[in-house]
């Protein structure tokens, strides 16, 4: 029998862990850069926290900047976290890149 971690017990860096961990085990190829569309990816976000029974994302955590490791050859593209939020909750944002 699996045993399952609390929610409100997960750590963050335990939820990425196993969420990176989850992707590596899908037959699908997920595509994330800036050159792609973000829907999938925030799709994939989505089911996870549905599935883990996570606390959605705060509706403030996308207006703050979250730190980012440095990007080799010069600064990331900006994302627009508030649109991928929204993706990740089944809605309806168009997030085609816009480089």
């Amino acid at each position: 029998m699996t045993k399952h971690l609390d929610p409100d017990r997960l750590l963050p860096s335990e939820a990425l862990v196993a969420f990176v961990a989850w992707l590596t085990t899908r037959r699908e190829v997920t595509t994330m850069s800036v050159a792609h569309d973000s829907a999938g990816p925030a799709q994939l976000v989505g089911d996870f926290i549905a599935v883990n029974q996570l606390r959605d994302p705060r509706p403030e955590s996308v207006d703050h900047e979250i730190r980012q490791p440095e990007y080799p050859g010069g600064q990331p593209f900006p994302t627009d976290s508030a649109a991928v939020l929204d993706q990740a909750r089944g809605g309806g944002t168009n997030l085609n890149p816009t480089p």
